[in-house]
């Protein structure tokens, strides 16, 4: 099920903001996850995850997040002092301790709007892009001009990176692209080549079909790195759902990008559901190839992996159990049969 649509009243306002706590987004990659203010609630998270990045880090101090079992790559810290951190992103990484990969920090953008990872396994080396980019009003913008591009910095570096390998990116945009596709897939009536059946299962829905000022520049961005937006395609479709809840009411603004060899290497893309402590969803994902030195993912062995899965299994048996709780002889016999056709059916 997708987030709800439409404006919200002035008590729903007046309520989500009391919700919303100092993290306004995660964003997260390959082996990441979300992660939150209150370490308790997002204790789940931490302990399935290998990378952690967060943006948006103005209402940190340096350290204030550092974990138990993990240690921090990167940050770049803003507080409110600053334009109230609106202006600037902030983003920091963490990676889980004894993984036996290599992560190192290839760039920071100096407007903060993105690092680079670069993930060295078996002397091959990808690359993995955090983004945040903050809405087009944002006084950060006043800087480039009228005229300049602002994803045109990250354009070229990504650009470069496909050169030397995988690239997948991913973050908040604060675009919204609607059903627009990236260029590097054929579009329907005028295909750039033969169409085949590896292109459609990368082509893209979206439950989110409006475009704001970022739109262009963030598809141009697409387009010229040679990326395809995995949010919403047949793959993961799942994803298609809108990943901010505001004032102003929903939309899809936090996208995952790969470019073409590093997308046959997700395993997993999800959806968290929204949660007290931030308006934006968490976005989480698997990738593989890194299993050398490095213990087996947790994610691609679970036949139910994102949450809305879980949930949905565990009513389907708890419905199952209510239908033959007059019949069964031994909770264990009632247990083994609802099991057993449930995996039925769902083969």
């Amino acid at each position: 099920m997708g987030a709800p649509s439409g404006a919200k009243t002035p008590v729903q306002v007046d309520e989500r903001r009391k919700e919303i706590a100092r993290v306004k987004e995660a964003v997260s990659a390959g082996f990441v996850a979300y992660m939150k203010e209150v370490i308790e609630g997002g204790a789940e998270l931490w302990k399935e995850s290998d990378l952690i990045a967060l943006v948006e880090t103005w209402e940190f101090t340096e350290g204030h997040r550092d974990s138990t079992g993990f240690t921090r790559l990167t940050s770049v810290w803003n507080t409110r002092r600053v334009d109230r951190g609106r202006g600037f992103g902030g983003i920091a990484i963490w990676l889980r301790d004894g993984l036996g990969l290599s992560v190192e920090v290839e760039f920071t953008d100096p407007r903060k709007h993105f690092c680079c990872l670069r993930l060295q396994n078996d002397g091959k080396s990808s690359f993995l892009v955090i983004v945040y980019f903050p809405p087009w009003k944002a006084p950060i913008y006043a800087s480039y001009g009228c005229d300049k591009d602002p994803f045109l910095d990250i354009t070229r570096c990504v650009s470069g990176l496909r050169e030397r390998g995988p690239v997948w990116v991913l973050g908040d945009f604060n675009s919204r692209l609607g059903v627009l596709q990236s260029k590097s897939l054929p579009e329907n009536g005028e295909p750039q080549w033969k169409r085949t059946e590896d292109d459609d299962m990368w082509r893209r829905e979206s439950a989110d079909e409006g475009h704001n000022h970022l739109s262009e520049y963030f598809l141009q961005f697409a387009n010229v790195s040679g990326l395809s937006i995995l949010n919403g395609c047949k793959v993961f479709q799942d994803t298609k759902w809108n990943t901010c809840s505001t004032a102003m009411g929903d939309s899809l603004v936090d996208y995952f990008l790969a470019s073409s060899e590093a997308r046959h290497r997700v395993t997993g893309f999800w959806l968290q559901p929204f949660m007290p402590e931030s308006d934006h969803r968490p976005l989480c994902c698997n990738v593989s190839g890194f299993e050398k030195g490095k213990r087996k993912q947790r994610r691609e062995s679970s036949p139910f992996p994102c949450r809305e899965k879980r949930e949905q299994y565990q009513q389907e048996v708890e419905a199952q159990l209510g239908e033959d709780i007059h019949s069964a002889e031994t909770v264990v016999e009632l247990v083994t049969d609802a099991a057993r056709r449930i995996f039925t059916k769902e083969k």
